[in-house]
Formats: C-alpha cells, structure tokens, sequence
C-alpha cells in the first residue's frame, strides 16, 4: 500500500512516515518509504493503526484505519474438483459459436470471499478463453487442437486446484444442406450397477456414412426408474433393470441398450477395519465388538456368523446378532479367534469370510495394587507395564483422559512404495467413483462414522494418505500419456487431411485442362 497517496503534500515537500501498530500479536506493520506493508499473523482485530506523516517546518499529520485478519479457511472451505463433472472435451468450428461453461459444474466453494482464476491457453491462435464471474466462455481461432487450464484459488487456502479443457477445432462447419441419415450410439450395449454411471457418445452420419460434425444430440431413457441421462450423454443407473438409451438429432434417432444390476450382496471383510487385538483383564467384564464395523453385508437375511476361540479357558467368546462378545476368564494368551461369515443362501451363495485376532488376559488387581501417584492433582496408574493418567486401567502403554500437548513427535511407518510395483490393483477412476458414490468415503480410507466412533491410527493412515497420493501420481501420469497420444493422433490426422486437400486441389486442376 502506497500511503502518500492517502495524504496532501505540498510541491516540494518530502515528507517521513511512520506507523503504530496497537497489536503486533495480530499482524505486523512496517513501513519503507512511502509503501506500507502489512503482514498477517494470527485472525482478529489490530485496533487502529496510526500513520504519522512529518516533515520539517510541517505540523504532523496523522491517518488512521483498522486491520482485521479473518481466520485461515478450513480445507472444506477450499475450493476442490468435483469427482463427477460434465466431459471437457470442446468441439469447436473455425468462425463458429463459443463454448460456454458453467465453472460451478467442474468446481466447489466458487461463491466463497477471495476466490482468484487464472486462465491459460496452450495454442491461443487454436482457441482462446475468457471468464465472467463464474462462466467460462472458449472461443474457437484457426483449426486444431489446444488445452484451455483454468486454475481456482483462495486466499488462506494451501494449494490451488485446476481444470484441463481438451479444445478441437474443426477446420470449418458442417456443409449447409448436409442431412442426417444415421445416428450411432456408443458403447451400443452397457451394464453397471446400482448407483454407477455410464458415459455414452453419439456420432451423426450422412447418406455416405460420413461423419457430420457440430450437431447437438437430444439424450432420453425409456425407463427412468432404471437409468436417468443428462444432455452430455451420462447416464445414472437407478434401480435394476433395463433401458434403452436414444440419442436424436434432426429427428434422427440412435440408440443403445444399459442394463443395470444390483449391487453384490456378498459379505466382504472391510479392509481398512480388521477387528484389533485386544488386550483384557481377568474381572473386567464382557467387552463387545460391533462387526457391522468390520464386515460389509452382514446384516442380512441368510447369514450366519461363527466365532471360534481355541481356548475358552482363557476367553470366550459368542456371537449375538452382529456383535461379537468377547469374557477374560484367566491370565494367558490367545493367538488367534477367528471370526467366520458364511451365506447359507441354497441357490448361488457367496464364498465365507473372516478376520482373526489375538486375545491378551491379564490377571485382575486389586485397586491398591494399581500403583496409583499423584501428578499436579491428577492421578496416574500403572498396570503391568502401561500407564493411565485419569485412567485406571490403562491397555496400552500409554492412556490418557484428556489432552496431550507435545512440541513433536517421530511415528514408524509402513512406506507405501507397493504403489509403484508392478502387479499392484489399482483401480480404475469409474471404480474410484462408483466406490464414492455408495459408500461417501475414498477406498482404503476409513468411513467419518468409523473415524468418529473408533479414532485414527497416526501412522496407519499416514500410510494410507500417503497411498492415495501416489494412486493420485498415477492416474496423472497416465491421463497425461493419454492426452499426448490423443494429440499425436489428432497431428497425423490433420496432416492426412492436408495431403487429401492437395491431392484434391491436383485433380481438380488436371480436370480443368481436360475440359479446355
């Protein structure tokens, strides 16, 4: 901020500023020459900030205003990319119509305070954009091909999140005249589960099978309560059955058949939630163990869930509905109760699932002989080699009741490289977001429920964030080698089309001599 544009000075006059800042623990203030500089720490309100121009011979001047800083906005209040997004592939015409997008549709949290763009074209002779509010307007120059990014950020967010637009423009628009004989639907036949969706596309044709570009298709299902479809050809599968998918232009219809099915019933052990050792003592009483926590589709008619402890004399353990009850009887070790789910459904049952973990009794003590030693008020207790501060009976090496402040700490971890080794399942982003869509959470990632009722293992999902980076690494990679052959492709084809125009251009002159 200039601040001698905020004052009066006379011709000749060289005046000195200074600055009050009331409350450096909310920002500092500086200034050097004339240009004020204000550097946020922490949000609230400074108070007034006084500017104190002097100069010889000159009373003092002073002006004053207030510095508020607003709180850093959480990650939800970042913008973000949504999962599910109309297709951004632009087809243009040379001399066409612009290409209008709703940057609502692509992005979240636009309508925040302190939302800045940046728009980049890789060939603006190809294509160039502009923006308004939050309307994305790409407009087409000379024929070929050109990524338009558009890059959304705010102010106190970390990172910026961006969009690539893959932009083709044709050398020049449809023939005036040209008539639709044909409309072809692709894929022609598609099956997804409840929940999924299905992109299809849809290509004109003349009497010559020809391909007539630049026409807009009108998308329906013939059965809604099966599938419903948008204008760009998306499809959602709403409950199971079948639907014919019809795409129409010039009154030309094309169509093609999606079949949606259930989802699989079948039991699954939840991957990121295996049923944890547990440590008991002798006396303590019955712990329980929710296993709808633990396994997918348990919850069903038809199915039976066993537990086996090979040692009762040291716990039991039975199964009541979908919990899992677990009774120290003496002091000892249990290497393994397994936990079995089976389908006794007679006609297709599903194969049996199950999770095992170790069982750890320890001998019950009376309450004098918990140690117990008091610490600033609070008392703390040790049981056979852990420590519970505000907990009597701590299970792990360390309990607390309350909050634990340290300037740091180091945690062991499992690397997650097995990303980048061949023969790794990573799953495609159709998998990625149908996953989304039924379950509210990333795979491999702990549901909010989860989270909320049993905490978070630091280093587990350390890990595991640190998985769905480099899955995130490789489907970057592999869009951007698509993006590239997608251009190399588009290359060779403008080049054969350059070839055919002067092969052409050949003939026509070779014709002209004949006719003479």
């Amino acid at each position: 901020m200039v601040v001698s544009t905020y004052f009066t000075i006379p011709t000749g006059v060289s005046p000195t500023y200074e600055a009050y800042n009331p409350d450096t623990t909310k920002a500092n203030v500086s200034i050097s020459g004339d240009t004020l500089t204000i550097d946020p720490k922490t949000h609230g309100d400074t108070g007034k900030v006084i500017i104190t121009a002097s100069a010889d011979g000159c009373d003092d001047v002073t002006r004053d205003f207030n510095v508020n800083v607003a709180a850093a906005p959480s990650a939800s209040e970042c913008p973000a990319v949504k999962q599910t997004h109309p297709s951004r592939d632009v087809a243009l015409t040379v001399g066409g119509s612009d290409f209008e997008v709703n940057l609502n549709d692509h992005f979240t949290n636009l309508a925040s305070n302190g939302i800045d763009y940046a728009i980049e074209s890789s060939n603006s002779d190809v294509a160039t954009a502009s923006r308004t509010d939050t309307t994305l307007t790409i407009s087409p120059g000379i024929a070929g091909t050109a990524q338009v990014t558009i890059t959304v950020s705010r102010c106190g967010c970390e990172t910026a999140v961006s969009q690539v637009f893959n932009v083709t423009v044709d050398p020049q628009a449809p023939a005036p005249g040209t008539t639709v004989a044909s409309v072809t639907v692709s894929p022609a036949s598609a099956s997804v589960q409840e929940g999924e969706t299905q992109q299809f596309t849809a290509t004109a044709h003349d009497s010559n099978n020809v391909v007539i570009t630049g026409k807009t298709f009108i998308w329906t299902s013939s059965d809604t309560s099966v599938a419903t479809i948008n204008s760009s050809g998306l499809a959602t599968a709403v409950n199971a059955g079948s639907t014919t998918i019809t795409a129409t232009t010039d009154d030309v219809p094309g169509t093609a058949s999606l079949t949606v099915t259930e989802p699989d019933p079948c039991p699954a052990a939840i991957a990121d939630a295996p049923i944890p050792d547990q440590t008991l003592i002798v006396g303590a009483g019955t712990t329980p163990i929710d296993l709808t926590q633990h396994f997918e589709h348990i919850d069903q008619d038809g199915i039976e869930i066993s537990v086996t402890s090979p040692s009762p004399g040291i716990a039991t353990a039975v199964i009541e509905g979908t919990s899992l009850k677990i009774d120290p009887v003496a002091a000892g070790q249990i290497a393994a109760i397994a936990v079995t789910v089976t389908d006794t459904a007679e006609s297709d049952p599903c194969d049996p699932v199950s999770q095992s973990f170790m069982v750890t009794v320890e001998a019950a003590l009376e309450h004098p002989g918990l140690y117990p030693w008091s610490v600033s008020g609070e008392h703390v207790y040790r049981l056979n080699g852990n420590v519970g501060i505000g907990v009597e009976v701590p299970d792990q090496k360390l309990v607390v009741d309350g909050t634990v402040k340290a300037e740091g700490y180091r945690l062991r971890m499992i690397p997650a490289d097995y990303v980048f080794e061949e023969g790794y399942d990573l799953l495609s982003l159709d998998e990625v977001a149908s996953y989304i869509r039924n379950h509210g959470h990333l795979p491999g990632v702990a549901s909010g429920a989860e989270m909320k009722a049993n905490g978070l293992g630091i280093s587990r999902m350390q890990t595991t964030l640190l998985e769905k980076i480099e899955e995130l690494s490789l489907y970057i990679i592999a869009q951007h080698e698509q993006l590239r052959e997608q251009g190399d492709h588009l290359a060779a084809q403008q080049q054969k089309l350059e070839i055919q125009k002067t092969q052409a251009s050949e003939l026509e002159q070779r014709l002209r001599r004949w006719e003479r």
